[in-house]
């Protein structure tokens, strides 16, 4: 018989994660503002990690950090689509309890041609069986909470269409409106889209920049009149690279400390993480539009992306479909590091042999180690959380009627991990140049100055970043973070990060 390796939608895991996204409030800041600033890049070092669960728990990052989920079979993934497509019906939650329902869906799965959605695969009456099951608990999870788990087996996918109320829609297309029409005046048109892209709030834009961005490390820059601290605080420098010789001094130095008793660490609590102060969390925000008019009716689909890079320390995504019109429903797929290497010590193959393990397991073994997991379908109104050991790409979409326009407007949550707070825009001020030149065109002592002069002195200065260097620096970290079809490992420091 198939054994399915999902984890069981039941387990402590799902439900504290789930009160943690419905109970959760956001605000950026210090963790302790009454402390000395030291954090990853200021004070201390940047590749800092820290984890509540142990020395040897991963970066939750997409591309590396030591994760490695187990090799899924052709079967399982055939599982994962059956109980997301499954999700997607209407009212799915009821109708797993009827039985008529039950047999029509095992019935309907059965005589699908798997084969055609995933090399090799099949699907037997005991997978069916097992993921009708599943669906059963997962239903009892969605009545309580509104959410459903999908894509879960080394982790999780969350998806909810009741998160999203209409009211709460509404104010937000009208909060947005006022950035949808600057924006859309200022042409700020995601690079390479066509025009089709529009980015209404961008982190990536006005970024962290390392011997270039100002920091104040003893004060806090408030919202209301955030302008009068553009240009204000102290120069960021560039982190030192480690040196080994240094290292190795230390250690020889440290004989004390290799003698000392060494004390068993106390049992960690994953609740406990869970439970933290709310306050404490960080978020980096970004809001984008994606434009199609029967001129231009395709969007083709962005690349295989991570979400921010190691210093970023982005441990979740959250995706809110607030706004879309004349658009088809579009898929968002996901894909992550597999144990290949392990896997091939575990089986017992010819060596050269590898069609006989590619009809079991789902993996290009030639080709990546990367797994390949499926997709989340996309809707108005659906909010979708996701991991960041899952590389995302959202997929090609097209208008729905021909003649006339549409749009995708999307709000996206990037969770800093809690253990891991970073550098942010509670330190760091305004660094638009365009901000630092209309504060200071109401100084008595510019208004003195020629036109042509003022206008030198905005070419010429290095800080605050000009809207040119802005858009060249935004390049750069987009390149970075889109990932190749065959997998590539990224340096782990960089020079730029985006601030929450």
């Amino acid at each position: 018989m198939f054994k399915s390796s999902h984890t069981n939608p039941d387990s402590a895991f799902v439900k504290i994660f789930v009160n943690f996204v419905l109970n959760v409030r956001l605000q950026n800041g210090p963790v302790d503002p009454g402390s000395p600033f030291n954090l990853p890049g200021h004070g201390l070092p940047l590749t800092r990690h820290t984890s509540v669960f142990g020395p040897h728990t991963p970066y939750l990052h997409g591309v590396y950090g030591g994760w490695n989920a187990p090799t899924l079979m052709n079967r399982e993934v055939c599982m994962l689509k059956f109980v997301e497509d499954t999700t997607n019906e209407s009212e799915w939650w009821l109708k797993v309890r009827e039985p008529e329902n039950v047999l029509q869906w095992k019935r309907q799965v059965l005589e699908l041609p798997w084969a055609e959605y995933w090399p090799h695969a099949d699907f037997t009456e005991a997978m069916a069986d097992a993921c009708l099951a599943e669906l059963a608990k997962k239903a009892n999870l969605f009545e309580e909470t509104g959410m459903v788990p999908v894509m879960d087996y080394a982790a999780y996918v969350i998806k909810s269409d009741t998160l999203l109320t209409q009211t709460l829609k509404d104010e937000l297309k009208v909060a947005v409106e006022p950035l949808e029409s600057f924006q859309r005046s200022q042409k700020d048109w995601q690079p390479d889209t066509d025009g089709k892209v529009l980015n209404v709030v961008d982190p990536s834009l006005y970024p962290l920049l390392y011997g270039t961005s100002k920091i104040l490390p003893d004060q806090h820059v408030p919202l209301d009149g955030c302008i009068d601290y553009c240009g204000m605080g102290e120069v960021i420098p560039q982190p030192p690279k480690p040196i080994l010789d240094r290292h190795i001094v230390n250690h020889v130095r440290d004989k004390g400390f290799f003698k000392r008793d060494i004390q068993a660490p106390s049992p960690r609590n994953p609740r406990a993480m869970m439970a933290m102060e709310v306050s404490q969390i960080q978020v980096i925000v970004k809001m984008v539009n994606i434009h199609l008019t029967p001129e231009k009716p395709i969007y083709e689909g962005s690349p295989w992306q991570i979400e921010g890079q190691a210093i970023e320390r982005i441990c979740a995504t959250a995706l809110f479909y607030y706004d879309c019109d004349n658009i088809a429903d579009t898929p968002i797929s996901f894909r992550t590091q597999g144990d290949r290497e392990d896997l091939a010590h575990k089986s017992h193959y010819i060596v050269g042999d590898w069609l006989s393990i590619e009809k079991v397991f789902a993996m290009k073994i030639r080709e990546t180690r990367l797994q390949e997991i499926g997709s989340v379908l996309t809707r108005e109104g659906r909010a979708i959380f996701y991991p960041n050991v899952y590389q995302n790409r959202l997929g090609p979409f097209e208008l729905a009627d021909k003649t006339r326009p549409g749009h995708c407007k999307m709000l996206a949550l990037f969770l800093v991990d809690p253990a891991n707070p970073i550098i942010s825009t509670a330190n760091i001020p305004p660094q638009r140049q365009d901000w630092w030149s209309e504060k200071f065109e109401d100084l008595s002592l510019v208004r003195t100055l020629p036109p042509e002069l003022w206008h030198q002195i905005n070419e010429n200065v290095d800080f605050p970043i000009s809207k040119e260097t802005a858009k060249k620096n935004r390049a750069e970290m987009t390149s970075e973070r889109a990932i190749e079809p065959y997998f590539e490992v990224l340096d782990v420091v960089k020079s730029q990060e985006p601030v929450p």
